[in-house]
């Protein structure tokens, strides 16, 4: 069960290690990032309600793969 489509999708997320630890997740209402307190052992919201800036200064895709991509996504990125 745990290969599941696309539209059965509940939530997505990633973490991010470096200097500091982040969490960034959603479940459909908005995308939060939480840094981890390394004293308290535990992740903290530290930027609710993460968005892009439209066009974003900045941006990085593997652009061998825009044919696998959203016709949306790849005007987007154009």
């Amino acid at each position: 069960d745990c290969l599941q489509p696309p539209r059965d999708l509940v939530a997505a997320g990633y973490v991010l290690y470096g200097s500091s630890t982040m969490l960034v997740y959603s479940t459909g209402a908005g995308v939060h990032g939480f840094t981890l307190e390394p004293d308290l052992g535990e992740f903290l919201l530290s930027h609710p309600n993460l968005t892009v800036k439209d066009p974003p200064k900045y941006y990085s895709a593997n652009h061998a793969y825009m044919g696998l991509w959203s016709t949306e996504v790849q005007n987007y990125i154009r």
